[in-house]
């Protein structure tokens, strides 16, 4: 039971571990999309507005966005990390100069 809530907890963690409101509100979003799909395939149409299902996909897509961004800025690009490119680059300059 244990390893369950762990790897649950998971889900609502960024990739340095800490908790992610961002997955959050993605994960309530998409409850919602559901609530919508269930809605229209039994016919009742609480939410028969279209512009609350265009809302809750415009957010989805949002923080979609937002969570790949936030993973893909934790990446090294090509094993260099930031600061040594920078380094890098100011040595080649200073080089130049010479």
């Amino acid at each position: 039971m244990k390893a369950f809530i762990v790897w649950f907890a998971g889900f609502f963690q960024d990739q340095a571990g800490s908790a992610s409101s961002k997955r959050a509100a993605l994960y309530i979003c998409l409850f919602f999309l559901w609530t919508i799909i269930e809605d229209v395939k039994t016919n009742n149409h609480v939410f028969a507005d279209k512009m609350v299902l265009y809302s809750v996909v415009g957010i989805i897509l949002f923080l979609i966005g937002a969570v790949g961004a936030e993973f893909f800025k934790s990446l090294p690009i090509s094993g260099i990390t930031r600061t040594e490119e920078v380094s890098q680059k100011t040595e080649v300059k200073e080089t130049a100069q010479s």
